[in-house]
């Protein structure tokens, strides 16, 4: 991906919503050859040949729901630590429970690997999102790197010698080296317990957990009165003491 703000959508619906061939095209040319996949049901690690797995798992989630109704809500790029967040919903629709489906809200966290290229400036490279692209590649060959095929080296002539419409042009494309999944409980249990069942039973273990941590805040009171004091931790202190009281905040001891 050259923009990955712009382009992860499309390339998230590709994954999702087109032909087996598609989708197996799509994963070969965004992901690396050692690209993780974790999920709260399922993980693939990290190792040389893992995409292979990451096939397999979006292979089989299309088996299981041959028809997924998805939006994209939001993308936030932090650029600094490639990392891209995804925020999404997604119906999905067991085959083999009829009238059974699951609105689950999560948020994709891809890790993206930069690759820098040199070409020449003209002809533009094709960039999009077309499918004639995605099938003219088999993705990159090693960890964060794409294909170098002989008209895409840079070039040994001297810059000052060609025409600035031929100068070469450095292109930094993003490839995900990792994709981790994150469900909230009460949504990843609808894909196990369908028809409402899970979603009931989560309900009932939120308010037990929400109860209990009121009373317990409540019966351990003398451990926050020796916090406030400071006598609590032994070791170290308190890194912030004073705030949004008006006064210069300080800072205490660390380990």
């Amino acid at each position: 991906m050259e923009d990955p703000v712009a382009e992860i959508p499309h390339v998230i619906h590709l994954l999702t919503q087109s032909l087996p061939s598609v989708q197996k095209q799509t994963i070969e040319r965004f992901f690396t050859p050692s690209a993780s996949f974790t999920h709260p049901l399922c993980r693939t690690g990290s190792f040389n040949g893992s995409r292979w797995r990451i096939i397999q798992i979006y292979r089989f989630y299309k088996i299981m729901s041959p028809r997924i109704d998805l939006d994209v809500h939001s993308v936030a790029f932090d650029k600094a630590n490639f990392t891209l967040y995804v925020t999404l919903s997604q119906i999905f629709r067991l085959f083999i429970i009829p009238f059974y489906k699951a609105n689950a809200r999560f948020t994709v966290v891809l890790t993206l690997t930069p690759s820098t290229t040199t070409q020449p400036q003209a002809p533009e490279a094709d960039h999009s999102l077309s499918s004639s692209w995605l099938s003219g590649s088999d993705g990159p060959r090693s960890r964060g790197t794409p294909d170098h095929s002989p008209d895409r080296s840079p070039s040994h002539s001297h810059p000052h010698s060609e025409p600035q419409s031929q100068l070469p042009k450095t292109t930094t494309l993003y490839y995900i080296s990792a994709q981790e999944d994150l469900y909230q409980i009460s949504e990843v249990i609808k894909f196990v317990l369908p028809f409402g069942i899970g979603v009931f039973l989560t309900l009932i273990w939120h308010s037990f957990s929400t109860l209990f941590c009121v009373s317990a805040a409540w019966v351990l009171w003398p451990i926050v009165w020796a916090e406030e004091r400071e006598l609590l931790p032994l070791k170290g202190g308190w890194r912030i003491r004073r705030a949004f009281d008006g006064k210069e905040v300080r800072r205490g001891k660390e380990d």
